[in-house]
């Protein structure tokens, strides 16, 4: 794995803006945008995307909704799904589990990298 100084718009961080990009060993990559007030993250944008540099693998957010129709129960945390893995109308999913960037790159390594990774 390796990190890049910024994050899928190509713009470097800011006092306003945190925007790093991992790359992991199968060249997935989780773009990473915080956007911070007084040096605390207000929310934040981790889009993890297939190696192919064009297919949603998962997006993390954590910004409000103020309307009803797209919030979740745990709103503002929120996972928007790869595309075939949409339910009907369903477009996000509520975000239990990975709201912090150390436990959503972990889930990456636990649930996708390490059950892929080359026998020796």
């Amino acid at each position: 794995m390796y990190i890049r100084e910024t994050d899928s718009t190509s713009k470097p961080s800011s006092a306003f803006a945190q925007r790093a990009t991992l790359v992991f060993v199968d060249n997935s990559k989780l773009y990473i945008t915080e956007h911070l007030k007084s040096g605390l993250i207000t929310h934040y944008y981790y889009d993890w995307i297939h190696g192919n540099g064009n297919q949603v693998l998962a997006k993390f957010h954590c910004e409000p909704h103020d309307d009803p129709d797209y919030q979740t129960d745990t709103e503002p945390y929120h996972i928007h799904p790869p595309d075939h893995s949409k339910l009907t109308n369903q477009i996000r999913f509520a975000n239990y589990s990975f709201r912090d960037l150390s436990s959503i790159v972990e889930g990456i390594y636990l649930f996708h990298l390490l059950p892929n990774k080359p026998k020796v």
